[in-house]
């Protein structure tokens, strides 16, 4: 069964359940910048996305690197939480 669009046009169902659009457009650089923000459900949905569509090695290794962070540290911290570790550390240093 063809899936339509509101004007009746086909489209791909994978397309419309990606995190966030211009996906297809997107370089490996600017894929790594908007994937942090990206939970594991979300690079999961993408990287089987580019199998089936893409399948461009480069965007592939970018989405697996992503995914096995996620997996290995349940959230990165965002900048401000690291500068906020950072500064901790450096002031028990400072102490002793």
């Amino acid at each position: 069964m063809m899936i339509r669009d509101g004007l009746g046009n086909p489209r791909d169902p994978a397309a419309a359940e990606l995190p966030f659009p211009g996906y297809d457009a997107l370089s490996p650089a600017e894929l790594q910048q908007r994937v942090l923000t990206v939970d594991e459900d979300g690079v999961y949905t993408l990287l089987m996305y580019e199998r089936r569509h893409g399948n461009r090695a480069p965007m592939i290794d970018v989405l697996q690197r992503r995914l096995a962070s996620l997996r290995t540290w349940p959230a990165s911290p965002s900048l401000s939480q690291r500068r906020r570790q950072r500064r901790r550390l450096m002031r028990r240093r400072e102490r002793h």
